[in-house]
């Protein structure tokens, strides 16, 4: 994110990008990873509100990805996702 900012954390001037946009597509992923915990948790009978291990991140974790891969892995999926 570092890089879309100067060095007075203000927006480029040569990067033209709507901002409350930019703001939504920051929420996006732990939006979507809610919702779709919330929506199996749901279907299978539980609260919405117990925990368990259905986060995108478990899933990765699970697969044996370090920290630093799993992270790469959702920042990657996400950016495509708002770019499109």
């Amino acid at each position: 994110m570092f890089y879309l900012l100067g060095s007075n954390f203000g927006f480029k001037s040569d990067l033209a990008i709507n901002k409350a946009l930019f703001s939504v597509l920051i929420l996006l992923y732990p939006l979507v990873d809610l919702l779709r915990v919330f929506i199996i948790r749901i279907k299978n009978g539980n609260s919405p509100f117990k925990p368990d291990q259905n986060h995108i991140h478990h899933f990765l974790i699970n697969k044996k990805y370090s920290q630093i891969k799993y992270l790469f892995i959702i920042e990657i999926i996400f950016t495509i996702i708002s770019i499109t």
